[in-house]
Order: structure tokens, then C-alpha cells, then sequence
């Protein structure tokens, strides 16, 4: 096949055409090997010279090959890293004093084990002196939200990674009320949580995160069971104090989650663009 190839490069077109059209079947790779080429298929699965496309010059072929390679090749770099990508990242921010007190969280799950893990970074701006706006405690109100028990969901197991900045302790038991208007019916109720106190709402500022700081944190349960990255993710709440005044939350402040691009919005971006990769591609066959 090779030599094949290389001979109807040697010759001309018609030569080609002539040659081709004798032979009555080809093996079915040669089309994907001449993919853009000047061959075509008939019902037979004879192959033909197309003689029309082969009188573009090569200057102009090599330009829609070259299109054509770079628009798919963007398209699959982009598809892959959006399947890839295995961790969500999301930002909180606090419901009351806003840019006083955020964090970003990374999250990932493993569904076949149960097992949950997080990073999060305190990423506050200080604008007092004084004023750390300190992270003190992490729990999490899995869906739906609420529960009839004040303890939530129970059987989960967790852990801080070793860390010399802070020291969280887990706890799957009552945590406490959770303030900064997520008292209404339905209240918000903890499954679980890492505190620097006896609760969410009481902490110790000298334990817990200052702006600047990570930490990372694993929990495993029967009860992630059914739920997804984001799902649990999106359930974390955030508890801040030592906030600057300034940001109107009375010096403490509870953050939660902004908004994320879902992995469908994502998946239809990519459907989109590989539509627009097609009209590109019979655009110029139209103009050839």
C-alpha cells in the first residue's frame, strides 16, 4: 500500500484516476489513510479519482488540511480535559462581609470507596489591622437540606492531613446551628464537620485558618452513597471570625458556595464547537 501511494504521488492525476478505477476493491484502510486525498467511494466500494478536488492548487489543500487537523485537535484537547478533570474547585464566599471572608475549595470523590477529600484556602482580604477573618470550622449539610435528627446523617469517619498552621477535629455529631440567616425552616443541620471548639459556631481563632493557609481533610460514609462531587461539595459551609467591621457581618461571618459551571454546560460548549468545526469544513468544500 505503500509503494502505492508513493507511485501516485509520482504521477499525474489522470495517470492516478486511471490506475485507481481498475482496481474493483481496496482494503477498507486505504480510505482513512487518504482521508482529504483525491479519492472517493462508490456504492461498489470501488474507489474513484475525483478529479474537481485534485485541481486545487497545493498550497490551498495544505491550508484546509492544516485547518482541518488544528480545529479537531482543539476540539479533542478541550473534550479530554473536560473528562479528565476529576476535582471541582469552588469559591466561598461569606453571605454577609463578601470579599471579607473567602476561601477555594478543591474537591474530589471516589464513589467506589465512599471516601471524600478537600483542600481548602483561606483566601481572605484584610484591609484592618486585627482583623484575620479566620477560618474555624468546615461542615457540611449533605442533600436534601435539614434533617429530623439535630445530628444529621451519622457512620462517617475523618480526618485533617498533618498541618503545622492548624488543627481541626472531626466530629459526625450535633454541631450546633448554623447562623447568618440558615436558622429558617428548613434549617440547615450538619452531617459532619471539622471545629476548632465545641461546635460550628464557637471556634478558637489560634486553630484555625488565616488568609493565606491551607488544609486538606478526608471523610468516608455509607452515606455519600448515591451523591456526586458536586452534590457534596456544594454542601460545605464555612465558618469565619475575626472579620474587619467593615464587612457588615459583626465580626464573623458563615461562607457558602457561588455558583459553578456544571459538566453538562460544558459538554454542550463542546457539542457546540464540534458543529461549528463541521460547518467550517463543508463551508470550504462548498468554495472548492
Amino acid at each position: 500500500m505503500r509503494s502505492l501511494l508513493t507511485q501516485a504521488q509520482l504521477k499525474t492525476p489522470k495517470a492516478v484516476g486511471r490506475e485507481l478505477s481498475s482496481m474493483p476493491i481496496i482494503p477498507r484502510q486505504l480510505p482513512l489513510l487518504l482521508a482529504g486525498s483525491c479519492l472517493d467511494s462508490g456504492p461498489s466500494r470501488s474507489y474513484k479519482f475525483k478529479p474537481k478536488f485534485c485541481q486545487l492548487k497545493g498550497v490551498r489543500m495544505a491550508q484546509i488540511k492544516l485547518l482541518r487537523r488544528a480545529l479537531f485537535s482543539f476540539f479533542a484537547l478541550f473534550l479530554l480535559s473536560a473528562v479528565t478533570v476529576k476535582a471541582d474547585t469552588i469559591t466561598v464566599a461569606g453571605v454577609d462581609s463578601g470579599g471579607f471572608s473567602t476561601a477555594t475549595v478543591v474537591c474530589e470523590f471516589n464513589a467506589q470507596t465512599n471516601t471524600f477529600t478537600f483542600t481548602i484556602t483561606n483566601t481572605s482580604a484584610i484591609t484592618q489591622p486585627g482583623s484575620t477573618s479566620t477560618i474555624t470550622a468546615i461542615g457540611f449539610d449533605l442533600p436534601p437540606r435539614g434533617n429530623a435528627s439535630a445530628s444529621g446523617l451519622n457512620g462517617f469517619t475523618g480526618m485533617q492531613a498533618p498541618s503545622l498552621s492548624s488543627n481541626f477535629t472531626f466530629s459526625d455529631g450535633d454541631l450546633g446551628t448554623v447562623s447568618h440567616g440558615f436558622g429558617d425552616p428548613p434549617p440547615v443541620v450538619l452531617d459532619f464537620g471539622f471545629i476548632t471548639g465545641s461546635n460550628f459556631s464557637g471556634g478558637n481563632v489560634n486553630l484555625g485558618l488565616l488568609p493565606g493557609e491551607s488544609a486538606s481533610f478526608t471523610v468516608s460514609g455509607a452515606a455519600f452513597a448515591g451523591m456526586t462531587e458536586a452534590e457534596i461539595c456544594n454542601a460545605i459551609f464555612v465558618r469565619f471570625q475575626n472579620v474587619p467591621l467593615e464587612g457588615g457581618s459583626e465580626g464573623s461571618d458563615v461562607g457558602v458556595p457561588t455558583e459553578i459551571p456544571e459538566p453538562a454546560s460544558m459538554l454542550l460548549l463542546g457539542t457546540g464547537l464540534l458543529g461549528v468545526v463541521g460547518a467550517v469544513r463543508r463551508k470550504l468544500k462548498t468554495r472548492d
